[in-house]
């Protein structure tokens, strides 16, 4: 089992979510990892990251979280779906503290893409 800070995990990450964004409507299909990142950094925030948002949930992390649990991208929904996607991605058959895994889903996802933002945008 892979540990989520660990080089293998993030590059798991890195190509589960580009692959995601592929399947969304791009305005070109040979845009580069660091433009498919930024087209949904804009969409979040052109969809969701305005004023009266920004005082309902002042937290970024938290506010990209829940603009990920309304649909925005093609991520699993479901408890099952979402365990799966864990274990693809830890590189695993087993997985400890489960209802942890889903309570925490959007959150967590949003902190990789906006990681991975910070990364490509350097």
């Amino acid at each position: 089992m892979l540990k989520t800070n660990s080089k293998k995990y993030k590059e798991n990450f890195k190509n589960y979510i580009l692959s995601v964004i592929d399947s969304e409507d791009l305005p070109s299909e040979t845009m580069t990892d660091k433009e498919k990142i930024k087209f949904v950094m804009d969409r979040f925030t052109n969809e969701h990251d305005f004023e009266n948002n920004r005082r309902k949930i002042p937290n970024n992390q938290k506010r990209f979280g829940d603009w990920l649990q309304c649909g925005a991208l093609n991520i699993p929904m479901y408890d099952d779906e979402v365990l799966n996607l864990s274990k693809k991605l830890l590189e695993t058959d087993t997985l400890k503290n489960q209802d942890r895994i889903i309570n925490n889903y959007y959150s967590f996802m949003a902190l990789q893409i906006i990681r991975l933002n910070e990364k490509l945008n350097k």
